[in-house]
């Protein structure tokens, strides 16, 4: 991705959150389908949990959508957007070979949707009573994430790659200047067949700097039924551990369930 557009970008966010308290929410609203939606968990009056240190600017993705305060973000969105999903294709690609799938598996409706969710966590006084997000697993396909400063992000490492096992510890993820990270979510999961898993992870707070991270979820249109690949159901001889579903039906079991893995992958289990 050109250098260019990811300092823009974030230098984009960065301004955002540095709007007053009061600009930032004229957008705020608790009806998760409206977009752009801003919301927070820090202390604002509006009776949220502080349990989590963030707050959050969600955008849609299709098209790419900004007419407002600060104006940089609305020029940096479209030229961004563009190259992650461009990324995030280039990945889909190369994991659909190199799960003996045709290299244009994924796309279409199955990776036609998606959004941005701009992260901000501020430094925390007090670490021990907070997190900047829980434990939790992405919804969608794969997740592209573009942070400010390294550190906080942290991945559930599982020992002797045994998922049930124990010997399960926090990793943190650091990630060199200028990179991206990428993580699989659920529907990766279904589609190979539980071959790749999605990830768990969570964002862990700071004392001394806040930190920004912009995410850009690559996932299926609503209307998609997503199932495991028959190509990898047959090859291995096995029965698909995934049921078939339509991924809007499957999105709304996830808020239910908060993102906890397990919860919302029982109710795609066979």
């Amino acid at each position: 991705m050109p250098e260019a557009v990811m300092g823009a970008m974030m230098r984009a966010a960065e301004e955002f959150f540095a709007l007053t308290a009061d600009e930032k929410m004229a957008y705020y609203s608790n009806d998760r389908k409206k977009l752009p939606r801003f919301h927070t968990s820090l202390r604002n009056g509006t009776g949220e949990e502080v349990l989590y240190w963030r707050d959050c600017l969600k955008l849609g993705c299709h098209p790419p959508e900004w007419s407002d305060k600060p104006r940089g973000l609305g020029a940096a969105l479209e030229p961004y957007t563009a190259a992650v999903r461009a990324a995030a294709r280039r990945v889909l690609r190369l994991a659909a070979v190199g799960l003996g799938l045709e290299e244009e598996h994924f796309e279409g409706s199955l990776s036609g949707g998606g959004m941005m969710n701009v992260n901000h966590y501020p430094p925390c006084p007090d670490l021990s009573l907070t997190l900047g997000a829980g434990p939790h697993c992405d919804p969608g396909l794969v997740t592209v994430l573009m942070e400010n400063v390294g550190g906080g992000l942290q991945i559930l490492l599982h020992g002797d790659g045994d998922a049930a096992g124990g010997g399960m510890m926090w990793v943190d993820v650091d990630a060199a200047p200028g990179a991206l990270v990428l993580n699989f979510g659920h529907q990766m999961q279904v589609v190979s067949n539980g071959r790749l898993r999605s990830a768990e992870h969570r964002v862990v707070t700071s004392a001394r700097a806040g930190r920004t991270s912009l995410a850009t979820f690559v996932w299926p249109e609503p209307g998609c039924t997503v199932t495991p690949a028959q190509e990898l159901v047959l090859a291995a001889g096995e029965g698909p551990l995934y049921k078939p579903h339509s991924y809007g039906e499957f999105l709304g079991v996830y808020l239910a369930e908060g993102g906890v893995k397990e919860s919302a992958m029982a109710h795609l289990k066979h």
